[in-house]
Protein backbone atom coordinates (compact mmCIF):
# COMPACT_ATOMS: atom_id res chain seq x y z
CA UNK A 1 0.00 0.00 0.00
CA UNK A 2 2.87 2.41 0.79
CA UNK A 3 4.42 1.72 -2.61
CA UNK A 4 1.12 2.55 -4.26
CA UNK A 5 1.12 6.01 -2.59
CA UNK A 6 4.65 6.65 -3.89
CA UNK A 7 3.54 5.87 -7.45
CA UNK A 8 0.50 8.11 -7.08
CA UNK A 9 2.75 10.92 -5.86
CA UNK A 10 5.15 10.45 -8.80
CA UNK A 11 2.24 10.33 -11.24
CA UNK A 12 0.80 13.53 -9.78
CA UNK A 13 4.15 15.33 -10.05
CA UNK A 14 4.60 14.07 -13.61
CA UNK A 15 1.11 15.24 -14.55
CA UNK A 16 1.80 18.69 -13.07
CA UNK A 17 5.05 18.92 -15.02
CA UNK A 18 3.38 17.87 -18.28
CA UNK A 19 0.64 20.46 -17.75
CA UNK A 20 3.18 23.23 -17.17
CA UNK A 21 5.04 22.22 -20.34
CA UNK A 22 1.79 22.11 -22.30
CA UNK A 23 0.74 25.55 -21.01
CA UNK A 24 4.18 27.02 -21.80
CA UNK A 25 4.06 25.56 -25.33
CA UNK A 26 0.59 27.00 -25.84
CA UNK A 27 1.58 30.42 -24.44
CA UNK A 28 4.62 30.74 -26.73
CA UNK A 29 2.76 29.20 -29.69
CA UNK A 30 5.65 26.90 -30.59
CA UNK A 31 3.73 24.97 -33.25
CA UNK A 32 2.74 28.22 -34.99
CA UNK A 33 6.40 28.95 -35.76
CA UNK A 34 7.55 25.57 -37.17
CA UNK A 35 7.11 26.60 -40.81
CA UNK A 36 7.76 30.33 -40.36
CA UNK A 37 11.34 30.31 -39.08
CA UNK A 38 13.69 30.73 -42.06
CA UNK A 39 16.61 28.43 -42.79
CA UNK A 40 20.05 29.84 -42.02
CA UNK A 41 23.14 29.15 -44.11
CA UNK A 42 26.00 29.27 -41.62
CA UNK A 43 29.61 29.63 -42.83
CA UNK A 44 31.77 26.53 -42.34
CA UNK A 45 34.17 28.50 -40.11
CA UNK A 46 31.59 28.85 -37.33
CA UNK A 47 31.05 26.55 -34.40
CA UNK A 48 27.44 26.63 -33.23
CA UNK A 49 25.96 25.43 -29.97
CA UNK A 50 22.18 25.23 -29.74
CA UNK A 51 21.10 26.33 -26.26
CA UNK A 52 17.80 26.04 -24.44
CA UNK A 53 15.85 29.27 -24.89
CA UNK A 54 15.16 31.33 -21.81
CA UNK A 55 13.05 34.30 -20.74
CA UNK A 56 10.61 33.92 -23.61
CA UNK A 57 13.00 33.52 -26.55
CA UNK A 58 11.88 30.91 -29.07
CA UNK A 59 15.40 29.92 -30.18
CA UNK A 60 18.86 30.57 -28.78
CA UNK A 61 22.34 29.62 -29.95
CA UNK A 62 25.95 30.66 -29.45
CA UNK A 63 28.60 30.98 -32.14
CA UNK A 64 32.35 31.31 -32.24
CA UNK A 65 34.84 31.08 -35.05
CA UNK A 66 36.81 27.80 -35.18
CA UNK A 67 40.13 29.60 -34.69
CA UNK A 68 38.88 31.88 -31.88
CA UNK A 69 36.79 30.39 -29.08
CA UNK A 70 37.46 33.46 -26.90
CA UNK A 71 34.87 35.57 -28.75
CA UNK A 72 31.43 34.03 -28.40
CA UNK A 73 28.32 35.63 -29.85
CA UNK A 74 24.87 34.91 -28.43
CA UNK A 75 21.91 34.92 -30.83
CA UNK A 76 18.25 34.50 -30.05
CA UNK A 77 14.95 34.68 -31.88
CA UNK A 78 12.13 36.53 -30.13
CA UNK A 79 8.79 36.23 -31.92
CA UNK A 80 6.55 37.88 -29.29
CA UNK A 81 8.64 40.82 -28.03
CA UNK A 82 9.19 38.99 -24.75
CA UNK A 83 12.79 40.20 -24.44
CA UNK A 84 12.71 43.51 -26.27
CA UNK A 85 10.49 45.84 -28.21
CA UNK A 86 10.92 45.37 -31.96
CA UNK A 87 7.31 45.15 -33.10
CA UNK A 88 7.77 41.98 -35.17
CA UNK A 89 9.71 38.69 -34.84
CA UNK A 90 13.42 39.50 -34.66
CA UNK A 91 16.91 38.09 -34.16
CA UNK A 92 19.18 39.65 -31.57
CA UNK A 93 22.96 39.35 -31.47
CA UNK A 94 24.97 40.08 -28.33
CA UNK A 95 27.67 41.30 -27.94
CA UNK A 96 27.79 43.28 -31.14
CA UNK A 97 30.65 45.61 -32.00
CA UNK A 98 33.42 47.11 -29.97
CA UNK A 99 31.15 48.64 -27.35
CA UNK A 100 29.32 45.35 -26.81
CA UNK A 101 25.96 46.69 -27.94
CA UNK A 102 23.16 44.51 -29.23
CA UNK A 103 22.02 44.19 -32.84
CA UNK A 104 18.51 43.35 -34.01
CA UNK A 105 17.04 42.51 -37.40
CA UNK A 106 13.73 41.13 -38.63
CA UNK A 107 13.36 37.35 -38.59
CA UNK A 108 13.21 37.22 -42.41
CA UNK A 109 16.44 39.22 -42.87
CA UNK A 110 18.69 36.16 -42.76
CA UNK A 111 21.42 37.71 -44.93
CA UNK A 112 21.62 40.69 -42.60
CA UNK A 113 21.71 38.34 -39.62
CA UNK A 114 24.57 36.23 -41.04
CA UNK A 115 26.55 39.31 -42.16
CA UNK A 116 26.08 40.96 -38.75
CA UNK A 117 27.20 37.83 -36.89
CA UNK A 118 30.26 37.72 -39.15
CA UNK A 119 30.98 41.35 -38.30
CA UNK A 120 30.45 40.73 -34.58
CA UNK A 121 32.87 37.80 -34.65
CA UNK A 122 35.59 40.11 -35.94
CA UNK A 123 37.93 40.02 -38.88
CA UNK A 124 38.07 36.81 -40.89
CA UNK A 125 41.17 37.28 -43.02
CA UNK A 126 42.46 34.47 -45.16
CA UNK A 127 46.23 34.42 -45.38
CA UNK A 128 47.70 33.19 -48.64
CA UNK A 129 51.04 31.43 -48.84
CA UNK A 130 53.45 31.50 -51.76
CA UNK A 131 53.89 28.30 -53.68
Amino acid sequence: MAANNIFNSIDNEWIKKVKIIYDYDKLLEHSKWYDKIPYLNFPASWMISIRPPSQGALIRFCIYRKNNDKKIISVYLDVQDNLGCHGSPYWEIYPFGVQKNTFRCDMEDTNELINSIELALGNNRTFLTKL
